[in-house]
């Protein structure tokens, strides 16, 4: 398995912080941000940051990046991205197959954040699946991006899972396509942050995972526990990070 970027010989205790002197106050990015990008600080000092609040909104900013996506390569995601000088042809290219193997495209981009067609009762319920599933995704998504893994892993990990909802008829399928889309615009947010703000993103999540010194060497571990890390970093980061 490729090496991540983040901490991979201590992905907790004292790289995160937790035995070093503690911050008094509580740094604060946009209360509201549209993305990752937004809410970290592009600062090389950390220790001012730790901990971090933020919260995003994960239906939105998923249902605004699901609609722009219909644009295809003129997307303004991709536009506004290249002329901050952060879409680089490798980001690019793992986006963009992440996209393909998820299959996310236009019957599935319609299921994203606009169910006015669904009509009553089950447009109430399909909000409620969307706000779950694309938390989930999006969360999922930031950590793997964060830490630079490719795409191919992000779809082995979570491009897979069996959606089943018995709210209505369309219930699986608006869940996994929320889910899918989370996990594009997630892993996205996440690849294109600074090192410095990858450094913030992990330091200020591993304050908050506590002790993971049970999982042992990360150099001995295996995919699944791997998949296991980043589930539980992706659950943290929703609990803190994401609107409720």
């Amino acid at each position: 398995m490729s090496r991540p970027l983040g901490y991979p010989t201590d992905p907790w205790g004292r790289r995160f912080g937790q035995l070093e002197a503690p911050i008094p106050a509580r740094a604060t990015g946009r209360l509201r941000p549209k993305s990752l990008r937004e809410a970290l600080p592009d600062d090389p000092d950390y220790r001012k940051y730790i901990p971090i609040e933020y919260r995003l909104d994960a239906k939105r900013v998923v249902g605004d990046f699901a609609q722009d996506l219909q644009r295809g390569r003129s997307a303004h995601v991709w536009v506004e991205l290249a002329h901050a000088g952060l879409l680089t042809a490798e980001i690019f290219a793992e986006t963009s197959a992440l996209i393909g193997g998820l299959a996310i495209a236009g019957p599935a981009l319609a299921l994203v954040g606009n169910f006015l067609a669904l009509g009553a009762p089950y447009q109430a319920a399909a909000e409620t699946i969307a706000k779950e599933s694309s938390a989930s995704g999006y969360s999922r998504g930031a950590v793997m991006g964060a830490d630079g893994r490719s795409a191919r892993l992000v779809r082995e990990y979570y491009g897979n899972l069996v959606f089943r909802n018995s709210f209505f008829p369309d219930g699986a399928k608006v869940a996994k396509a929320n889910h899918h889309a989370g996990l594009v615009a997630g892993y996205l947010h996440g690849r294109v942050l600074t090192k410095n703000q990858r450094a913030i993103f992990w330091r200020d999540l591993g304050s908050r995972m506590g002790d993971q010194s049970y999982r042992g060497p990360a150099s001995q571990w295996r995919s699944r526990d791997w998949n296991d890390w980043y589930t539980y970093a992706a659950a943290r980061f929703r609990r803190d990070h994401l609107i409720a």
